[in-house]
């Protein structure tokens, strides 16, 4: 719980642009991205069964945008 609650924490201040997304990539990237993919299924099954789609909207948003940073990163080695 107390990590849920750090990346949410995380993805809320990213979302405010209160930290800049190439900061929390280099902080946390892969890592990150590893972390929701093994918990996404968790905090899915909470907004189901406590009927709060927004649950853990602000971590859905950090991987989302870490996953477009790996995305970014990976088209730059191509070039």
């Amino acid at each position: 719980m107390t990590v849920g609650n750090y990346f949410e924490a995380v993805g809320t201040l990213l979302r405010r642009k209160l930290l800049d997304v190439d900061l929390v990539w280099d902080y946390w990237g892969e890592t990150y991205i590893a972390y929701w993919q093994k918990t996404r299924c968790y905090i899915e099954g909470i907004r189901r069964e406590v009927n709060q789609p927004e649950f853990g909207d602000a971590s859905e948003y950090l991987f989302n945008e870490m996953h477009k940073r790996e995305q970014q990163q990976e088209a730059s080695k191509t070039v």
